[in-house]
Order: C-alpha cells, then structure tokens, then sequence
C-alpha cells in the first residue's frame, strides 16, 4: 500500500514538478476529563504528536508519529508509540470550491485498540470545502476569508463520522468551530460485546471544538479546545508549525 500511495506521489500527471513544499509539526494534546456512556472519568492523558510532509503540488506525504502517555497506568491504560504513513490530496472543483482527501495508514503493530490508549490509526478522510478567495468585509486594513466545510471519515473498524466546520481568516488570524458525529461504533466502552478487542478504536463518538492560530511568515501556532459530547475527552491541545517553501 505505500509503495503504491508513493509511486502516485511521484508518478501522478500534473505532478512532475520537483519537491514544493516541507512542512513540520508537533501537537501537545492533554485530555484531563472524558465523558464516557458510564459516566464521567477524570484521566490524565497526554499525547504528543510529531509529523513532517513534504508537498508536490496539490498531494502532500509524510510520516505521523504519536507518543501517548498517563499517570495512572493501572486504572487508564498502558503507554503507547504510534506510527502512521500519511499522504492528503487537494482537488480544486471552482474558483470557491476543493475537495480535500487525507489517509493514514497505521505501519506499527504493535498497538492495543481495546484501551484508551491506542496510538495508531488507519483512516480515510474527504472534506468538501466552501471559501472565498477574495474575502468579505474590510477590518483593521485586512479583508475576511470565510470558509465552511463538511465530510466524512471512516476508519478500518468500519465505523463513519461525518465532520463539518466553518470558521473565518484575517490579518494571519484563524477562527474555527467543528462538530463532530459518529453513525455507529462502540456506544458504551463498559459493554462493548464483540468489541473488546477494538472498543476504543471504534468508540461512537459526538464533540464539538474551537480552535484559534495565528501564522507568522513560514511559522503557525494554534490553540484548540474540545468539548465531548458522547464518548470524548475533553482536550486541549497546542500545535507549533513550520512550512518552508522552495522555488
């Protein structure tokens, strides 16, 4: 699977321009409560993610690394290491309308998907994205850059979430709010059935979040708070990122 994901990567028509694009990035995620069918638990979870892509055109490729932690391992969960191959795809429909795609392919097997814990993921991601290019309004010396989007994600269990967001750029600021739903899945991790083995891989899951990031020349910082509704932690994460350009 990724030599074909890397052979498209370097093969694609349209695509035979050399590297465009480097970027990297690291995400501290801490999760101090999570709202569970059972009841309320107050875990202490830290995730730490690095990641690194390099861009060719429209089509990005990378590698996501995940290191997930907690205080307790007796009563949370075991420590874990993921590592996740990741390629995504922009495919421009108008002048205010792209089709975002975005894969994970899990390439560790050593990850537990029954505790919460897990760290690697395989999923497939499609965002239908509206936006202005031209923006909207005037503030302050800058225009506003509104935008919405809505899809979906299904990951290797089987399990479909649809996703949708809107959110506004000005002045290298970035507001967002995101909701998220699960149509099936594991409804409750204490009774999982023929799901223990997956439970909280598979979890059925509903949030909503907020985030706000700031760029600055080739560098991005973001803040994002999530809210669980069903089966959720309640996360804040900071995300620090660099993108270089060649010519």
């Amino acid at each position: 699977m990724l030599f074909f994901i890397w052979l498209i990567f370097f093969t694609m028509p349209g695509l035979t321009q050399p590297i465009s694009d480097f970027s990297a990035s690291y995400s501290l995620v801490r999760i101090s409560e999570a709202n569970l069918e059972s009841g309320f638990q107050e875990p202490e979870y830290i995730r730490h993610f690095l990641e690194f892509q390099f861009g060719k055109g429209p089509m990005t490729m990378g590698i996501q690394y995940q290191r997930a932690t907690t205080s307790d391992t007796t009563d949370s969960g075991n420590a874990e290491t993921g590592l996740m191959a990741i390629a995504g795809y922009d495919l421009v429909l108008s002048s205010f309308l792209r089709l975002e795609s975005f894969l994970r392919i899990g390439i560790l097997s050593e990850t537990d998907p029954s505790q919460p814990l897990y760290a690697t993921d395989t999923d497939l991601r499609l965002n239908l994205v509206l936006f202005n290019e031209d923006g909207s309004g005037w503030l302050a010396g800058g225009a506003f850059f509104p935008s919405l989007y809505a899809g979906g994600i299904l990951n290797r269990y089987g399990r479909a979430q649809i996703i949708g967001g809107a959110g506004c750029w000005w002045k290298n600021i970035s507001v967002y709010f995101t909701a998220l739903h699960s149509f099936n899945g594991v409804r409750d991790p204490s009774n999982p059935g023929s799901d223990a083995d997956i439970v909280f891989a598979n979890l059925q899951e509903s949030a909503v979040s907020f985030s706000i990031s700031y760029e600055f020349r080739d560098f991005r910082i973001l803040l994002k708070q999530n809210q669980p509704i069903r089966n959720g932690g309640n996360d804040l994460a900071f995300t620090a990122g660099y993108q270089l350009y060649f010519d």
